[in-house]
């Protein structure tokens, strides 16, 4: 869930880097800079890449919680086979 965490901010901070300048004299050299760097395909890119290891993750904790659960029933299957144990030695056969 950390890195869950971690990735939230980076999805708003490429809202941020969407906004044109705020000076019309740097506006140009703005979206210059943007159309050089490629900035919009990077940060889809980006993106895509945070939402596939979101997905992963989502998956990761599911399987855990899928183990755990497992493990739960195979503790409640064993105290009931321990619990049959129990009553055949006790009461059929008066050993314990």
């Amino acid at each position: 869930m950390l890195l869950y965490l971690s990735i939230k901010p980076a999805g708003r901070q490429h809202n941020r880097t969407r906004r044109p300048a705020t000076r019309i004299e740097y506006q140009h050299y703005y979206q210059k800079t943007i159309g050089y760097l490629e900035l919009e395909q990077r940060l889809h890119l980006i993106q895509h890449k945070l939402n596939t290891v979101n997905d992963v993750l989502g998956l990761v904790a599911e399987e855990l919680r899928h183990q755990h659960s497992s493990a739960l029933e195979w503790i409640i299957i064993l105290l009931i086979a321990f619990e049959i144990l129990v009553f055949i030695f006790h009461d059929r056969l008066g050993l314990i």
